[in-house]
């Protein structure tokens, strides 16, 4: 199973109260809703073996009802996600690795070698509220989730909302990601839990500033994926400007800036000029002149990077960027 998610990190703890978010959840044709309670614990080796191979295994446990997971291969574009998905029933306190396909690993052996390492990295647990919901021709599912990444004696807060489409269309998908992207308080999410939780540990970095985009320096980078590529680097930033330390606030401001210059600048370049380009110039006009005027804690400068139209125009580029690459 795959599964396809677009995440929204919330900035206001009372989103889920506000009249804006309760009208749009009520203006949908709802299949079904639930509440629940889920407590998970993911597990890796003393050497991280499950990250590197780019997997994140855990036990969930809700209710009366225990399952374990592992999902592989996160391919992540502009807040959207999408990655193999493996669920398997459980009754101990550890994972069981031959439940899962064999296929998943590189091979058995290095499976049961993982096996006899694993061991409890981090918790996460939080409240679920969940409506499936059938939007135009496909069943999307929305869920907001509140709770506490911990590690330890450290934690961190989750409040995030996640889209995944159940079964349907890709186009329905960001369809409904524009309706979310009209509320406030909300913004495009670049990592998932796992991520914050082996931030938490110390096992991953904590977000910090770049200089330059991960695809800097990469030969043969088409401009598609040069342009993809300073999305995530705008997107990282925002979670600097947000989780990061105080200091990098300003420099974090200043890459999503120059983000949105160069997402502009290379998108001129391409040989068939997508839809977005004429907005996104505008927007990068009406934002040029902050930078030199600007401290990283003003009005203004929030206002402006995290506008509805930012968000949408930043949605519009990661509808586009889905589909180029599905062509290429």
């Amino acid at each position: 199973m795959r599964e396809i998610e677009i995440k929204f990190q919330i900035t206001d703890d009372r989103f889920h109260e506000s009249p804006d978010f309760t009208a749009l959840v009520c203006e949908q044709m709802i299949v079904s809703t639930s509440e629940s309670e889920s407590n998970n614990t993911y597990f890796d080796t003393p050497s991280q073996r499950l990250q590197k191979l780019g997997m994140a295994l855990r036990i969930c446990q809700s209710k009366d009802v225990m399952e374990q997971t592992i999902k592989c291969g996160e391919s992540g574009l502009g807040g959207l996600h999408s990655r193999a998905e493996f669920n398997a029933p459980i009754e101990g306190s550890l994972p069981t690795l031959k439940s899962f396909p064999d296929d998943i690993w590189p091979s058995t052996q290095e499976r049961d070698s993982i096996q006899a390492e694993i061991l409890p990295v981090f918790s996460v647990n939080y409240h679920r509220s969940k409506w499936l919901i059938l939007y135009h021709d496909s069943h999307i599912e929305l869920v907001l989730d509140r709770g506490l990444v911990s590690c330890g004696d450290k934690s961190i807060k989750i409040n995030e909302i996640e889209i995944e489409l159940k079964d349907g269309y890709m186009s329905d998908l960001f369809s409904f990601a524009r309706d979310m992207a009209k509320l406030n308080h909300i913004r495009l999410g670049s990592g998932s839990k796992a991520k914050r939780g082996y931030q938490l540990a110390g096992l991953e970095p904590m977000p910090g500033y770049r200089s330059e985009p991960k695809h800097h320096g990469k030969p043969h980078t088409s401009r598609e994926e040069r342009i993809l590529g300073w999305l995530l680097h705008m997107l990282h930033h925002e979670d600097v400007y947000f989780d990061g330390p105080s200091d990098d606030r300003l420099n974090a401001a200043i890459q999503m800036l120059r983000s949105w210059r160069m997402i502009t600048k290379t998108a001129w370049l391409l040989e068939e000029q997508p839809d977005w380009l004429d907005r996104c110039d505008r927007f990068d006009s009406e934002i040029a002149h902050i930078q030199n005027t600007f401290s990283a804690t003003s009005a203004k400068a929030t206002n402006s990077l995290f506008s509805r139209d930012a968000l949408l125009l930043q949605l519009q580029i990661a509808s586009w960027g889905y589909y180029t690459l599905q062509s290429a």
